[in-house]
């Protein structure tokens, strides 16, 4: 209950209190909504959206209705192999964030199946009803790719050195880790300066 009372006294906050004039704006006006078909139930899909290293966001994915700005969620391989890591490490100790991991993936597939979690909100939940693209849970997922790249860094190391009893082992295997992850987010803000460079390439319109 304490947890359940601080996550929504900090929503509200988060929102800058505009939670109750927006969803009275949302049921003043129904906005006009086309078809949303855009689904994540293909496997190159979500390879290509954590792996391609592409600057070219307004191309678009083979088999998805939007362009893929909206589904680009680049960690690179290096990231990928963190992410892993830091899931196998963490798996008895944090099972609770794999399970809300995993509702955050099914929710990101989007209009998979007409019984989806997201095709459900979108008929029947406000303000759901009147919201598009549900890629964009991308969003909240990197965040929880995040922090396994942290558990993988913090965690292995000392499960290695618990295993073989060696500190100095553990100490080196954690700067190793620390220095891939350094890697891994250089690449990203490296693959985001090069979307800036490709997509404001002129004067202001």
């Amino acid at each position: 209950l304490v947890a359940g009372a601080t996550v929504a006294g900090v929503g509200v906050m988060v929102s800058a209190c505009r939670l109750l004039p927006l969803i009275d704006e949302l049921r003043a006006h129904k906005r006009p909504m086309e078809a949303d078909l855009d689904h994540l139930w293909h496997i190159r899909s979500l390879v290509d959206m954590v792996i391609l290293r592409t600057p070219h966001w307004r191309s678009h994915f083979a088999d998805q209705q939007y362009v893929f700005g909206e589904y680009l969620t680049y960690i690179g391989w290096i990231g990928a192999f963190l992410v892993l890591l830091g899931m196998v490490v963490s798996i008895a100790e944090h099972t609770w964030l794999l399970v809300l991991t995993a509702a955050t993936f099914v929710f990101m597939l989007g209009h998979f199946a007409p019984w989806a979690p997201y095709a459900l909100l979108q008929s029947h939940v406000l303000p759901f009803t009147s919201m598009r693209v549900p890629s964009r849970y991308r969003f909240l997922m990197l965040s929880h790719l995040s922090l396994f790249v942290g558990l993988a860094v913090d965690r292995a190391p000392q499960m290695l050195g618990r295993a073989l009893g060696t500190p100095r082992v553990a100490s080196a295997v954690r700067v190793a880790l620390a220095g891939a992850a350094l890697i891994a987010v250089g690449d990203g803000i490296g693959l985001g300066q090069e979307i800036m460079a490709f997509r404001f390439n002129g004067p202001p319109e």
